[in-house]
């Protein structure tokens, strides 16, 4: 019997009665992939890139330019934290 995932909505999978008779819990089987279906996973952002995309707005401007001018983009950026 074919059915879907309720949580990522991928279609033609079934539930594997094998793993039910060895577990005593249901799972859902990918035919096509021929292996227990896994939902994709999203990737979760750490709290420090928040921030990353502000530094990088900066730092490609003047990374090649003297110290003096990366210094003066970093104390701006700073500033843009307060």
């Amino acid at each position: 019997m074919q059915t879907d995932c309720s949580r990522c909505k991928k279609t033609d999978l079934s539930w594997d009665e094998q793993h039910f008779d060895n577990t005593g819990k249901w799972r859902l089987f990918d035919h096509n992939l021929e292996r227990p279906h896994q939902c994709p996973t999203e990737k979760i952002k750490a709290p420090e890139e928040k921030n990353q995309s502000k530094i990088t707005e900066f730092i490609p401007k003047y990374s090649d330019q003297s110290n003096i001018q990366f210094i003066q983009v970093m104390k701006q950026w700073r500033d843009l934290e307060k």
